[in-house]
């Protein structure tokens, strides 16, 4: 067997985080598929479940099982951080979009900010902030109009992300 690294394993222990994975190969057959991706963090290794959907035409069970794969955007192999809500991943020549976590893999990614960046609610708050002070970002104005059609109601998350997605800022729907 493959040595572990003791200090991941200390670290995170039998940890994984959850990720639900929609198929983008712009084939109509592939829209109704879904897919759950574990990301072991010990060990660095991942594997990817499709779940039996009755009459999709697709069997459904194992798709990737657990390993090492390899990133082909830098070229190493994939970690826990470099998935997140929103994220566009290639697993071995497929296409995916992250597009659901769990509240204990949310959890878990909260509580180790320096591997997940994506989950830091201050570096969050900071890039939020910076966009609302810069003029060109459109977001105070964006916010303030919002506001004011809202009345006393708080904003919700998804309006937020609303809001950055027609200003098309940089912001995932992780963050």
């Amino acid at each position: 067997p493959p040595r572990r690294d003791m200090t991941e394993t200390m670290k995170y222990g039998d940890a994984v985080v959850k990720f639900g994975l929609k198929l983008q190969s712009g084939l109509p057959s592939d829209e109704v598929r879904s897919f759950v991706l574990t990301c072991y963090l010990a060990n660095k290794t991942i594997s990817i479940f499709e779940p039996v959907a009755r009459n999709a035409g697709f069997v459904g069970g194992k798709f990737l099982q657990r390993q090492k794969v390899t990133n082909p955007v830098n070229g190493k192999a994939f970690v826990a951080a470099d998935f997140y809500v929103g994220a566009k991943v290639n697993v071995n020549g497929f296409s995916f979009v992250c597009t659901t976590t769990d509240e204990r893999s949310l959890t878990l990614m909260e509580g180790h900010t320096e591997d997940f960046a994506k989950s830091d609610i201050r570096a969050i708050a900071h890039k939020l902030q910076a966009m609302l002070a810069s003029k060109s970002s459109g977001l105070f104005e964006a916010f303030h109009s919002a506001d004011a059609a809202r009345g006393a109601r708080p904003i919700e998350a998804k309006e937020v992300s609303d809001l950055c997605a027609r200003l098309e800022l940089p912001v995932c729907q992780q963050e």
